[in-house]
């Protein structure tokens, strides 16, 4: 668009910003901020395998974990009561032809996101080789629709900027005692994850996560 000068950058980066908007002086109008507000809104949420895919067999499923960069508290409740209430929705694939859509914020996500818990819901994929490209998109009905952060997102890259691929751990890892995880809240991360896994299993089969 002729004249504008308005420059706009989203990335993942382990120590930086997700987003920069600068502004050098151009005209601007009402599409700049809707451009800009939706990149925002987008590179909020962010993917992590859950493990490296091992492709004993291709294509394999892969599960995703979608995530917000807000940490839990009123900003974070707010911001994801508003997606609930505008019906967002998420649209996802990594090496399948469709995509798959769903509602980005389910009631029971809402429930505990009030209760103070951080925003967490797993997606399940299909991956055929390192190099799959896995995207996820967000889509509003107030900011319109954009990949969330650094997607779409090859298999390989997400793996190294996870530390999945260093079979002796990070140099950045920390012991489980120095991160403040306590044993209340790591219990209560395995009884969230399971509830969510617990949506790709067989109906009866709940009695494999107790």
């Amino acid at each position: 668009m002729a004249g504008r000068r308005t420059e706009i950058h989203a990335t993942r980066r382990e120590h930086g910003p997700d987003f920069t908007a600068r502004y050098m002086g151009g005209p601007y109008d009402a599409l700049s901020f809707q451009l800009s507000a939706e990149r925002m809104l987008s590179c909020l949420f962010y993917i992590e395998l859950l493990s490296a895919p091992m492709l004993y067999s291709s294509p394999e499923a892969a599960c995703i974990r979608l995530l917000c960069r807000l940490t839990p508290g009123p900003e974070m409740t707010n911001l994801i009561t508003g997606l609930h209430l505008r019906s967002a929705r998420i649209h996802y694939r990594g090496a399948e032809a469709q995509w798959t859509g769903d509602s980005l914020v389910t009631p029971a996500i809402l429930a505990r996101c009030r209760r103070g818990e951080s925003f967490s819901r797993v997606l399940e994929v299909q991956v055929s080789a390192m190099d799959t490209v896995l995207d996820v998109r967000l889509r509003d009905s107030l900011m319109g629709e954009q990949s969330i952060s650094n997607c779409p997102y090859k298999v390989e890259k997400l793996i190294r900027d996870q530390g999945l691929d260093c079979a002796f751990g990070r140099r950045d890892h920390r012991l489980l005692c120095e991160t403040g995880t306590t044993g209340n809240s790591l219990t209560a991360e395995i009884e969230k994850l399971s509830e969510e896994l617990g949506r790709f299993l067989p109906s009866g089969s709940s009695d494999a996560w107790v």
